[in-house]
């Protein structure tokens, strides 16, 4: 256990206890307020970033600022030809850089249908950044459609719940409340962690990396988050 599994404990714990409060009914609605905005962030995320990408500087901006040399190692491989890479030499390419989840899946996906082809790019070191930049657009679009839309409905709920005053189950209902309080906090951590590999691509420390890869909840929240795996390595 290192200090992402403390925090992430101290999160889980909180929720429960937030949960157990509030009943199963302000819970339960918590929940279905968290579903909800995910929904509104996965349905217009894509929206916003292709605004975000007319604009024309903030890609270039965040070219500058990935640290994608810094994963390739040197000029010959940053400078290899997309079209001179074959499928055996990308395994052994991707296996030997180790880019955070889910970078490497996202440039194979955009090297394989050479996506940014039309920009002119056909070096290794582009596709890379252009891969790290719009995926990043990608996530921090998701993640302000959901904070903005999640406070939105958590106000929608604390002012029924005021107004109506919810139900309370006539057994158990401090149990449920704790229960429904975990899963709003589980699904929280797994937006939250979204931004994982936003802080791995742009700050590539080996000792940052080393205390995500050794954590135990990463394997949970940061390899298999549902959210990341719907998020393109390209603005479509």
């Amino acid at each position: 256990m290192n200090i992402i599994d403390l925090v992430v404990i101290i999160f889980l714990g909180l929720g429960l206890i937030i949960g157990w409060y509030h009943g199963s009914v302000r819970a339960a609605a918590n929940v279905g307020a968290i579903l909800l905005a995910m929904v509104i962030g996965l349905s217009f995320h894509g929206v916003m970033a292709r605004g975000v990408l007319a604009q024309q500087k903030v890609i270039p901006q965040l070219i500058y600022y990935s640290e994608s040399d810094e994963f390739l190692q040197d000029v010959e491989t940053v400078r290899l030809q997309v079209d001179a890479i074959t499928p055996e030499s990308l395994d052994a390419l991707l296996t030997e850089v180790k880019l955070p989840y889910p970078v490497e899946s996202r440039l194979r996906t955009n090297l394989e249908n050479k996506a940014f082809a039309d920009d002119g790019l056909t070096m290794l070191g582009e596709y890379l950044s252009m891969t790290i930049a719009h995926m990043t657009v990608n996530i921090v679009c998701f993640m302000i459609l959901f904070l903005v839309s999640l406070i939105i409905l958590f106000l929608v709920v604390r002012a029924l719940d005021v107004t109506l005053i919810f139900p309370v189950l006539r057994y158990g209902d401090g149990l449920v409340g704790a229960a429904a309080g975990l899963v709003a906090s589980a699904l929280l951590l797994f937006a939250l962690e979204m931004l994982v590999p936003v802080g791995l691509s742009f700050v590539p420390f080996e000792e940052l990396r080393t205390i995500v890869e050794n954590a135990a909840t990463s394997s949970l929240f940061y390899h298999s988050n549902f959210l990341l795996a719907l998020m393109k390595g390209v603005i479509a």
